[in-house]
């Protein structure tokens, strides 16, 4: 549990970078957000 939350941080703070150096990358950050629901769901 201890490292699940820092990996969910961590992911969280790589798909903000990604969303800001790439904004206009919207298929990608859907495939993330789509991931992230899939594990944490």
């Amino acid at each position: 549990m201890f490292n699940l939350k820092y990996s969910y941080v961590f992911i969280l703070a790589c798909l903000y970078v990604n969303m800001s150096l790439y904004p206009f990358s919207v298929d990608r950050g859907s495939v993330v957000l789509d991931y992230l629901l899939i594990v944490f769901t």
